[in-house]
């Protein structure tokens, strides 16, 4: 039997008569006894390799065949109106209730055909069983979300000619299980020529009509999702199909972040005017922008941002400006110390400022540390050890810091900063959200 069904799936894929016609006849069994491997039957391979007369002969010898699905979850007919073979398709759909055979994740074989634009298979198989244009996936994607997420415009041109003349324009108004409309589709991969079909014309006497304001699980709008994947902004095309949105009447989702705004509602600044458009073009890239960039990502950039702060102002106190007296001597009325810095000799308040704000930096970039590293394993550790590293900072000040009236006063500042940080910086954006005015680094309202 073995033998004998190798030299059938042979024959299938040369497509050999004569070879299947003998074999037949010589064991009708070959071609009848059931497979419990879900592989390629020859049927399947006889619409792979578009034989025409060979599938017929085989339908007529055995039509069960065409219900069984391959390892792939697809049915003869799946392959064939994937391949575009209008002649196979027009075999098979005669069998009963074949174009409606569900394969792998409910896709039926009109879902191939739509997913390959294969227009004339389309249109013969929606003819054969309206009912199949209803059908979805199991994402819960129509043949118009496929159509769309394929970049086959014909189609959905074919698909909504064919839902206008039966009367069942309400199939633009499903969405998939994610929540997404066509527009949404349309809008996320920027199909101009998608959004201004379906939004700007004429069905001929009815104008096709789709929700502009519908929204997804994540509460978005087609307005939303075209904001968010608006990487660049200065594409003419994402100007038009925002403008296209706004005419229908489209608006934001209400629980959006505003920090997208539409183009039309920007107005450039005048150091926006005074960049060139290619200056514009790179800096607005590499901007970090809500939607594109990942937190986790922007969490990793800070991690290593504060951390080389942290090393850098530590560092700084070590070897601060102008290096440190090697020896203890006294001259010019002064006493050189050895290990103090040279700049706290000659210019105190100078250094003082330098103690003030280097330990402002430090203190930042260690607060820093900590927010961004909330909820992580080790947390008791990892606080143990950035104590740690304040102390130190602070009795390396101290070692430096001679007696004085000035040197006192920023030594107190600079061991208080580590304490009054958060408190200070709660302070800063309270007393600025109270006026109206946003942070610096904060996302405009």
């Amino acid at each position: 039997m073995d033998k004998r069904r190798s030299l059938i799936e042979e024959a299938a894929w040369t497509g050999d008569l004569t070879v299947l016609k003998r074999l037949a006849k010589e064991d009708p069994r070959s071609l009848h006894s059931p497979s419990l491997l879900r592989e390629d039957n020859p049927l399947h391979i006889g619409c792979m390799a578009s034989h025409h007369d060979f599938v017929k002969e085989l339908i007529i010898l055995n039509r069960k065949l065409a219900y069984d699905l391959n390892e792939d979850g697809l049915s003869p007919l799946h392959i064939a109106a994937a391949n575009g073979d209008f002649n196979i398709v027009k075999e098979l759909v005669v069998i009963n209730n074949m174009v409606l055979v569900e394969g792998k994740d409910r896709c039926i074989p009109l879902h191939c055909a739509v997913i390959k634009g294969r227009l004339d298979v389309v249109n013969l198989l929606i003819e054969t069983d309206p009912d199949s244009i209803e059908k979805a996936t199991a994402q819960g994607e129509t043949v118009l979300h496929l159509a769309i997420k394929n970049n086959q415009f014909k189609t959905l041109q074919i698909l909504l000619d064919q839902l206008y003349r039966m009367g069942k324009l309400n199939l633009l108004e499903n969405k998939d299980d994610q929540g997404n409309t066509i527009l949404h589709l349309a809008t996320s991969r920027k199909q101009y020529e998608v959004i201004n079909f379906l939004l700007c014309n004429k069905h001929e006497n009815s104008e096709v009509m789709v929700d502009v304001n519908a929204m997804n699980l994540n509460g978005q709008t087609p307005l939303d999702v075209l904001l968010m994947h608006n990487e660049m902004g200065d594409n003419k095309f994402d100007k038009r199909m925002e403008d296209i949105l706004l005419q229908a009447g489209a608006k934001r989702g209400p629980n959006q972040s505003s920090t997208i705004e539409p183009h039309s509602a920007h107005v450039e600044t005048e150091s926006q005017t005074e960049l060139s458009a290619d200056d514009i073009t790179w800096y607005t890239y590499f901007k970090y922008k809500e939607g594109r960039d990942s937190p986790g990502d922007v969490r990793n950039c800070l991690l290593v941002i504060v951390a080389l702060i942290t090393t850098a102002t530590y560092q700084a106190i070590l070897s601060p400006p102008g290096g440190a007296w090697q020896d203890s001597s006294f001259g010019n009325g002064k006493p050189y110390i050895a290990g103090r810095p040279i700049m706290q000799t000659y210019s105190p308040v100078l250094y003082g400022f330098f103690l003030y704000f280097n330990t402002a930096g430090f203190c930042a970039s260690v607060y820093m540390i900590h927010l961004l590293t909330a909820g992580f394993p080790l947390k008791f550790e990892l606080n143990t050890a950035l104590g740690a590293i304040v102390i130190t900072y602070e009795i390396a000040i101290a070692a430096f810091t001679p007696k004085g009236a000035v040197p006192t006063v920023f030594l107190v500042f600079s061991m208080i900063i580590p304490i009054t940080m958060p408190y200070a910086i709660g302070f800063y954006r309270g007393f600025f959200s109270a006026l109206g005015i946003r942070c610096m680094g904060e996302p405009s309202p």
